[in-house]
């Protein structure tokens, strides 16, 4: 226990002066939508940037991109050049986000191994709403299209005829590689909710 105790104090000494020396500079600034959608309803008023939401922002191969809802209730996924590159944003026409729940929110990932662009939305025990861009689309910003055509359409099915109830949707890294995953989808699967 005294030896705890010692390794413990000797880390606040020597570890804590390091950290208390680190300060974060801002590079840039930048506003993708000044009228991102906000709602009255339930459990807050926020419907982009939620805590739970951990993929909203991604940084991959030299860009940014971020996804919202602007103030027309539209999906957008926006991407930029790093540093400062301006905002380019898509916005998708064929859905309309009708709830007021703010649990709904936009999930993203993207695929290291092929540079394919995930978007999950709207979900709070729902069907699930999903698309995926073209192959590369990350992996080669310069060189595809940043339109939506690149983006396949909306299907509420991971698997053939298998259509899924989800909420609390995110995008991940495996932590460990089993079967050459590159990318890992986790949501709460809802047969029934129960609350």
């Amino acid at each position: 226990m005294r030896k705890k105790i010692l390794v413990s104090i000797l880390c606040l000494v020597v570890v804590y002066p390091m950290f208390s020396q680190l300060k974060v500079v801002s590079k840039s600034i930048s506003t993708i939508d000044k009228n991102a959608l906000t709602v009255d309803g339930k459990f807050s008023s926020g419907i982009n940037g939620r805590t739970f939401q951990k993929d909203a922002l991604i940084t991959h191969n030299g860009y940014q991109y971020v996804v919202h809802y602007n103030s027309e209730r539209r999906v957008c996924i926006s991407r930029r050049k790093l540093p400062n590159g301006k905002w380019n944003t898509l916005q998708f026409l064929d859905y309309y986000f009708k709830s007021n729940d703010s649990h709904n929110c936009i999930s993203m990932g993207i695929c290291p191994n092929d540079g394919t662009i995930h978007l999950a939305f709207d979900h709070h025990v729902d069907s699930l709403n999903y698309r995926v861009s073209k192959k590369g689309l990350a992996t080669y910003p310069k060189l595809m299209k940043w339109d939506v055509s690149s983006f396949e359409p909306i299907t509420s099915e991971l698997e053939k005829d298998k259509p899924i109830i989800i909420t609390y949707l995110n995008f991940g890294k495996p932590q460990m590689v089993i079967f050459n995953l590159t990318i890992v989808f986790a949501v709460r699967v809802m047969a029934i909710a129960c609350w």
